[in-house]
């Protein structure tokens, strides 16, 4: 079998996030092949990328060495040969060989992707990525770790911030997705989704298939509209140049997980201070800004941030919360002083 590196790896790289970072289910940390398609699943996500030059591989290889071995190799064309229970790679005068699992006991096959999938609405991939940041990490009240996807829009929740992006979603019943999901769904650029039972599906021109398991039985999504709609307040803006400062406090305010990462800003009477931390140091940065009243404070994601910085430098102060809107989209914050005394009750 031969076949390009660079549609190899491309591959291999569409279906990494379905990899497992421990081996709790075998064969969830290796790339499985199967019927001219790579796979990987992990129990809660499954990507499936095409391979049709390697109709012939059935099997499973240990994903990490096969991954940077294939790094090595400095040839366009790749020659892979079969042998015993071995995957041998052969690249200029570079020769590698690979365990191979001839048995594929990864439970891929009890996804069932349907036929037939629907077209998603355009845009939606925008909307996604711009409520997610506001989804909830906490599974103590696990319907607040999904984004909620209905006809007309799309949100998310976690009881102190709220996003909401108008949209036709191509979706005609709500469904709840898992926010750590949406990464790894928006990676393979879908156009279709597919629903089967306890699971979604995506896919993309190219035929990539991202399966994702549905979180069900649980309780109705909460009704935002009220703390976003119809709303009025103090009008304030952003000066032109908080968008250059987030991008230096961003990188104290990177986080492992994404969503986890955050700067925090400050009013006080005549200026707004932006300021991230983490173990590795610190940034602070203030402006001038037209305000005048009692020190409020909030956090948000940094990307978040950003992209509503791009669209609007006007919110209003709602008393105890901030609200961002276009004709689009709104996101509500709550202060943090309100926020401490929330949870404090």
């Amino acid at each position: 079998m031969k076949i390009k590196k660079s549609e190899l790896k491309e591959a291999l790289e569409t279906v990494r996030p379905g990899l497992a970072t421990k081996e709790l289910i075998e064969q969830s940390t290796s790339f499985a092949f199967s019927e001219g398609a790579v796979i990987t699943f992990n129990d809660e996500i499954c990507l499936r990328a095409p391979v049709p030059d390697l109709q012939e591989l059935t099997g499973a290889i240990r994903a990490e060495e096969f991954y940077q071995i294939l790094t090595k190799l400095d040839t366009e064309e790749i020659t892979m040969v079969l042998k015993d229970d071995e995957v041998q790679l052969k690249a200029g005068k570079k020769r590698a060989g690979l365990k191979l699992a001839e048995e594929l006991t990864l439970p891929f096959s009890e996804i069932n992707i349907p036929k037939k999938f629907i077209e998603l609405g355009k845009g939606i991939d925008r909307a996604l990525k711009f409520v997610t940041p506001a989804g909830s990490t906490d599974m103590s009240y696990p319907i607040l770790t999904c984004v909620h996807i209905t006809k007309n829009f799309v949100e998310a929740t976690d009881r102190y911030r709220i996003a909401k992006y108008k949209i036709n979603t191509g979706f005609e019943e709500p469904i709840l997705i898992p926010v750590e999901y949406i990464k790894t769904i928006l990676s393979i650029t879908p156009d279709k989704y597919a629903i089967s039972e306890g699971w979604i599906h995506f896919t993309n021109k190219l035929g990539v298939v991202c399966s994702c398991r549905l979180l069900e039985g649980i309780e109705k999504y909460p009704d935002t509209s009220n703390f976003i709609e119809d709303k009025e307040g103090q009008e304030m803006q952003f000066p032109e140049n908080v968008s250059e400062i987030i991008e230096a406090a961003e990188i104290f305010g990177k986080a492992d997980y994404e969503l986890d990462s955050r700067v925090d800003i400050t009013f006080k009477t005549g200026k707004m201070i932006i300021e991230s931390h983490s173990d590795f140091g610190w940034y602070k940065e203030s402006v001038s800004i037209k305000y005048k009243g009692d020190e409020m404070q909030f956090a948000i994601t940094p990307s978040l941030f950003q992209d509503i910085l791009s669209q609007n430098l006007t919110f209003q102060h709602l008393g105890t919360a901030l609200l961002f809107s276009t004709e689009n989209w709104k996101y509500l914050t709550m202060l943090k002083n309100d926020l401490e005394k929330d949870k404090s009750k």
